[in-house]
Order: structure tokens, then sequence, then C-alpha cells
């Protein structure tokens, strides 16, 4: 998880610094994309429930 947290803000970092995008969407954007990578990670390691 550090790995992509570190991925993400140096993304959120050039885009701003360097290309000049407007911070606040960049950071809007960055924490939702973030919040999606969780999820998907906690759905994919539960897998399909099981019936019994």
């Amino acid at each position: 998880m550090k790995l992509r947290l570190g991925a993400a803000a140096c993304a959120a970092i050039v885009l701003v610094g360097v290309m000049g995008a407007p911070a606040l969407p960049v950071m809007i954007g960055a924490t939702a994309a973030y919040a999606w990578l969780l999820w998907r990670a906690n759905v994919v390691r539960s897998g399909p429930e099981e019936e019994r």
C-alpha cells in the first residue's frame, strides 16, 4: 500500500508542480482513485462467497 500511496503523491506533485494543474481537482481525483484502489483490493482479496 505504501507504494501506491507514494505513486499517487508523486503523480499529484508532477501534475500540480510541473504541469501547472489546479491543485484541488488533482487532490480530489487522487483521493478518489486511492479509495477505489483500496476498495478493489478488498473485493479481490475476499473473493466470491462460497455457498453452503
